[in-house]
């Protein structure tokens, strides 16, 4: 662990380590992390139960970014998470490709240590219509953006649209007209 620690002890890179649960207890044990603010276990073997044990650190408490994707999280793993205050700081969850359905997705969705996050990364898991619908309509989640909805998009982009006009506007207002220059002041230049 020591060796894949920043030089300033903020991040933590684990990604394809081939680590399981067992290395996630020994990682969520380990006193060293505990100014760890980025923390990536990305393709390996975590299950709910390594999740678990992160939730369970008592060394987690600066983190802010936690990327599980491509374990094996499930929605075992994402309630886990959702109920955890450890992870009450987090601004970015990455739990894709986790076989998260919508119980996980709306768990995250109505937990109130969850209501930090500004981004959460849930592409290639089997959420359906159900999941996004609680994630689109959280009041807990009031700072989320991204994922962006469907409307969502549209309205940033009608709203984008707009401003571009209202500065376009402004432009012309601003430039003057130049008054013609009469021939003796043409030929002075």
């Amino acid at each position: 662990i020591r060796n894949r620690i920043s030089e300033d002890g903020k991040v933590l890179d684990l990604s394809d380590r081939r680590l399981g649960d067992i290395e996630a207890k020994i990682i969520a044990e380990c006193e060293e992390i505990k100014n760890v603010e980025q923390l990536f276990l990305e393709l390996n073997y975590i299950t709910a139960e390594g999740v678990r044990h992160l939730a369970n650190s008592p060394h987690m408490q600066k983190l802010t970014l936690l990327s599980l994707d491509r374990n094996q999280i499930k929605d075992e793993g994402a309630k886990i998470i959702a109920g955890a205050a450890t992870f009450a700081g987090l601004t970015t969850l990455m739990i894709e490709h986790n076989h998260v359905g919508d119980e996980g997705i709306v768990a995250i969705a109505q937990s109130e240590h969850m209501q930090n996050l500004v981004k959460l990364y849930v592409e290639g898991n089997p959420c359906g219509e159900v999941g996004m619908n609680a994630l689109r309509d959280s009041e807990t989640l009031a700072n989320l953006e991204y994922p962006v909805f469907e409307g969502e998009e549209e309205e940033a982009e009608e709203e984008a649209d707009e401003e571009l006009q209202e500065q376009e506007t402004l432009e012309t207002e601003d430039v003057e007209e130049e008054e013609p220059l009469d021939e003796d002041e043409e030929y002075r230049k």
